[in-house]
């Protein structure tokens, strides 16, 4: 085995081990604590880029998405199938000695690009994908399409989509009060549905990307029903949800 792949299955076992330990994302904790990082660090820069044709000897942008596509869309933290995000380019990066396009999922609403789930890595080649774990680092993924189940099943209460759900999330923004513009974040929507104010809700996650961290905020609860009604939980008054 050549040094660059041990190094690179250290990397993937460290990231394996480190996930181990912290037991679950802030999108399986039911608390409304912000769940920030104390450490500082510059905000991840989403800006639009030219999407390159091929890298020499290798795949195209457009194999690459297809190739994610084949894969379980709960490895990359996405409610639905991963075939029906669009895929945003954000550049071709060097890891670990190899090439990778570096890709967001993400729907459009409101007229903006909303992403969704996190930071995707297709080799150049290939032969490998990653995927940006809630420690920051890279995880390689392996589970494929066929081991998903349906929305009907993870959701079997909705009226509504988690994509729709959060389409309708977006289009309140003014109401949000996000420190950011929405197109700054990323966000993860929880597997199962809770009840808030007896409605069935989507739990939608608002992450920020540093470059050294990754910083989960506070919930929103998107309702079920496609009435697009969002809560959230007001922490100076018991923890009592509140319309937006």
């Amino acid at each position: 085995m050549s040094i660059k792949v041990t190094a690179r299955v250290f990397s993937f076992i460290l990231a394996a081990a480190v996930l181990m330990l912290c037991g679950c994302s802030g999108n399986n904790n039911d608390g409304e604590k912000n769940n920030s990082s104390e450490t500082g660090g510059e905000l991840i820069e989403r800006k639009s880029k030219e999407v390159p044709s091929s890298v020499k000897g290798g795949i195209s942008f457009e194999e690459a998405c297809s190739i994610l596509d084949k894969y379980s869309s709960k490895e990359f933290y996405l409610p639905q199938a991963v075939k029906e995000y669009k895929k945003y380019y954000f550049g071709t990066i060097d890891y670990m000695g190899d090439k990778y396009y570096s890709i967001y999922p993400y729907i459009e609403a409101a007229n903006k690009k909303i992403f969704m789930g996190t930071n995707c890595l297709v080799s150049c080649d290939g032969q490998l994908v990653l995927k940006k774990a809630w420690t920051g680092d890279y995880a390689e993924v392996t589970k494929k399409f066929s081991e998903d189940k349906s929305s009907d099943e993870i959701y079997p209460d909705a009226k509504a989509s988690a994509n729709d759900a959060v389409a309708s999330f977006a289009e309140k923004e003014k109401n949000l009060k996000l420190d950011n513009d929405i197109t700054k974040y990323v966000f993860e929507v929880g597997d199962r549905l809770y009840d808030r104010n007896g409605i069935k809700c989507y739990k939608i996650s608002p992450k920020l990307e540093y470059m050294d961290h990754i910083e989960i905020l506070q919930a929103y609860y998107v309702a079920a029903d496609g009435s697009g009604e969002v809560y959230k939980a007001d922490l100076n008054n018991g923890g009592e949800y509140s319309r937006l």
